[in-house]
């Protein structure tokens, strides 16, 4: 990482500027590099990958297809979604805000 991508990326980009203008008149889509994402020794761990998503798509920060595209699965049909909470979680959340109205209103009243 600190010796051969750095003089990979130069290579590259030499290419791009002296022999790209030789062959294509598009240049604008076209580039000259190196494919490392099958490079095992360069590649995140997977398990770390997926738990860092998994809890940014938890948090909010992402929605489902982004995660899921993020670790190359395809995209759901619930494009757009963030994540919900589960029914004991969303019925423990109703419960806490139903305690918390009643006891606002008997700390207010006056009869």
């Amino acid at each position: 990482t600190n010796y051969l991508i750095p003089m990979q990326d130069r290579v590259a980009e030499q290419w791009d500027r002296q022999l790209l203008p030789h062959l294509e008149n598009d240049l604008d889509n076209l580039y000259l590099g190196w494919d490392r994402k099958h490079v095992e020794a360069l590649r995140e761990d997977e398990d770390a990958r997926a738990t860092r998503y998994g809890g940014l798509f938890k948090d909010g920060l992402i929605t489902r297809n982004e995660a899921r595209g993020a670790l190359d699965f395809d995209e759901a049909e619930q494009d757009g979604y963030f994540f919900e909470l589960s029914d004991s979680a969303a019925k423990d959340k109703a419960k806490e805000q139903l305690a918390k109205a009643l006891a606002e209103r008997a700390n207010g009243f006056d009869g």
